[in-house]
């Protein structure tokens, strides 16, 4: 990609930090700003491109899950932010998806913004797990629901 220098003013004391944070993650502040910025121009495109019927409740929720995200230091930090928020986190084939109370996906961490290499150097350690693929989580058939599967541990049978 291509760069074009640009100079901003910023207060001492948001220097002072964007520095500290830069060393903690071992990362360039200017990186840090582009990443930032990046993430902020993705999420603007991607609400511009929402369906226009009612889906406005989803992109507020995925802007307030990104935040949260974009706010934490550590991976615990941010799946006990996401938790707060009744969201979970789930490592699958594709990635890291974001799953509400009732399981129902949400969307993919990436699609936020988030790689999980940039999460990764950011944290400064693979996801806890490892970094390799996961099997999808093997879902129940509606059959086998209505069956009155016993062994349900939900109770939906």
């Amino acid at each position: 990609m291509r760069t074009i220098p640009v100079t901003i003013n910023l207060p001492p004391a948001l220097i002072h930090d964007l520095r500290r944070i830069a060393v903690a993650q071992d990362d360039a502040p200017g990186d840090m700003i582009r990443s930032l910025l990046l993430r902020e121009v993705a999420r603007h495109r991607s609400e511009t491109t929402q369906k226009p019927s009612g889906e406005t409740d989803g992109a507020g929720k995925q802007r307030a899950l990104a935040d949260e995200i974009a706010a934490a230091t550590s991976w615990a930090d941010m799946e006990l932010r996401l938790a707060r928020r009744g969201v979970s986190m789930t490592r699958s084939v594709h990635g890291f998806t974001l799953h509400d109370p009732s399981g129902t996906r949400i969307c993919r961490i990436a699609d936020l913004g988030f790689p999980h290499d940039m999460l990764a150097r950011r944290f400064g350690a693979e996801a806890p797990g490892g970094s390799g693929p996961l099997q999808q989580p093997a879902k129940k058939k509606v059959a086998e629901v209505n069956r009155g599967d016993r062994s349900d541990p939900v109770g939906l049978a």
